[in-house]
């Protein structure tokens, strides 16, 4: 939740200036330590594991809560004021840089999607859809991904990259216009987040509770491409691989970070589940379900609902829709929750 507040804090220093930031709206994360740190001799239920001992912990509470009033109400600019607080602010943002990184593969423009989640287009979900294919680098060059809606040549005004209600979603349609000229393929992939309840921006979870992505199958894309051999007559990926490539996505960005340090040495890793299918693979029963997450001592298991259709299929024939894991719900369980026990 912290990673809202902080780019709460960034808007008003990249506005205003990092001084003013810090007298208005400052936010500081400690390392090392947790929340019973705060309250010595009360364990906070479901607090994570401190790295200090409760001494220690006290400490570095006193000296950066000291350093704030020291520049607020003194204006003490050195080690015990502003410079102390520069110094976090720095290091504040080298740690939850890949948080952001990994949200801005949920929705582009980037922003605070918890608070305001808008867009145009759901970076995660062209990755996937290209997951799903499984094709060559070469054939992989022909397909293009629309970023906009009411894109040429498709039929649907609600064919959109990215759509913000979930009753907009749910009438979205899957779109594919082919280039006899150029020999491409354009593609209309749509986006729909569903993130975590934030009520008056007190909620915990600020990366998307998933990433809908409603796809077309690998089958139908090679089919528009010209391709006779391929391989599935739905698609050669799935929505698991798309979840796989969501926690490689979260360790790339993490690399060289305390947070992969941690993570490797004590964390609990993501498993994978099988996709399963909506009910009756029906279009309003999948916008109704969930990506499904489970928990036990070794792990977070991710489970996709989907539908996927075969191209001679009666119902939307030659599409492939998942329900994602988000490459910043794995960072935030790299930092966080994978660090407690089951």
């Amino acid at each position: 939740k912290l990673a809202t507040w902080y780019r709460q804090y960034a808007a008003v220093a990249a506005a205003e200036g990092q001084q003013a930031a810090l007298r208005r709206a400052a936010v500081h994360i400690i390392p090392s330590i947790d929340h019973s740190d705060f309250c010595q001799g009360f364990q906070v239920p479901g607090d994570l594991p401190s790295e200090l001992e409760p001494a220690e912990a006290v400490e570095v509470i006193g000296q950066t809560s000291g350093a704030w009033l020291n520049y607020l109400v003194a204006g003490n600019e050195g080690m015990n004021g502003l410079e102390l607080l520069e110094d976090y602010s720095t290091k504040i943002k080298l740690l939850l840089t890949p948080f952001f990184e990994a949200q801005d593969l949920e929705l582009m423009p980037d922003g605070d999607h918890l608070v305001d989640p808008t867009g145009t287009y759901s970076p995660w979900c062209e990755r996937a859809q290209m997951i799903l294919a499984g094709l060559s680098d070469a054939d992989s060059a022909r397909v293009t991904i629309a970023r906009t809606c009411d894109v040429a040549g498709f039929e649907d005004s609600r064919s959109c990259a990215y759509l913000n209600s979930t009753s907009d979603f749910e009438h979205s349609r899957s779109q594919y216009a082919f280039d006899t000229a150029t020999g491409t393929l354009a593609v209309n992939v749509s986006g729909h987040n569903v993130y975590y309840r934030d009520f008056d921006n007190t909620g915990e979870l600020t990366p998307a509770k998933e990433i809908g992505c409603k796809m077309l199958s690998g089958a139908r894309i090679a089919e528009q491409l010209g391709l006779t051999d391929y391989p599935s007559d739905v698609s050669v990926g799935s929505c698991a691989d798309a979840n796989r490539a969501a926690v490689q996505a979260a360790l790339d960005l993490t690399k060289g970070t305390v947070t992969r340090e941690r993570y490797e040495a004590r964390g609990r890793s993501v498993c994978f589940g099988d996709d399963f299918d909506a009910f009756f693979s029906a279009g309003p029963a999948w916008i109704h379900e969930s990506l499904e997450l489970k928990f036990n001592e070794t792990c977070m298991i991710a489970s996709s609902v989907k539908i996927s259709t075969t191209l001679d299929s009666n119902l939307f024939p030659g599409v492939h829709y998942c329900k994602l894991l988000s490459p910043a719900r794995v960072v935030d369980w790299m930092m966080t929750d994978s660090l407690q026990s089951a």
